[in-house]
């Protein structure tokens, strides 16, 4: 199955890294989670799924693989953590989140078995 990567992601994405370099850790884990759902939701998945339900939609599917799915699962969790107080997300785990992020994007968009 081929998967649909909008433009939007790229948006999502330049939205994350200058959450970051404002030095904004909660906003930065919340547009990579955001950014992982309209993954999902572009490709078939409940829009009224929260994220997790949505991720798992998108491995059952074979849409994508392993490598990407655990990657999805870290993005979800430190998006949730800036989304919802009492958490916090700090600056080294914004970073975890936009690399995982990046790794996502550029597995997808190569094609390559961890991106299927």
């Amino acid at each position: 199955m081929d998967i649909n990567l909008p433009e939007a992601l790229e948006s999502d994405f330049r939205e994350a890294l200058a959450c970051l370099e404002a030095n904004a850790p909660n906003a930065s884990a919340m547009m990579c989670r955001r950014l992982v759902s309209r993954l999902a939701v572009t490709n078939g998945a409940d829009t009224e799924a929260t994220t997790g339900p949505q991720l798992d939609f998108l491995k059952k599917r074979h849409i994508i693989g392993d490598d990407v799915y655990q990657a999805a699962k870290l993005v979800k969790v430190l998006g949730d953590e800036g989304a919802h107080p009492p958490d916090e997300v700090t600056m080294d785990e914004a970073r975890q989140a936009v690399s995982a992020t990046k790794e996502i994007l550029e597995a997808l968009k190569s094609g390559g078995p961890e991106g299927r």
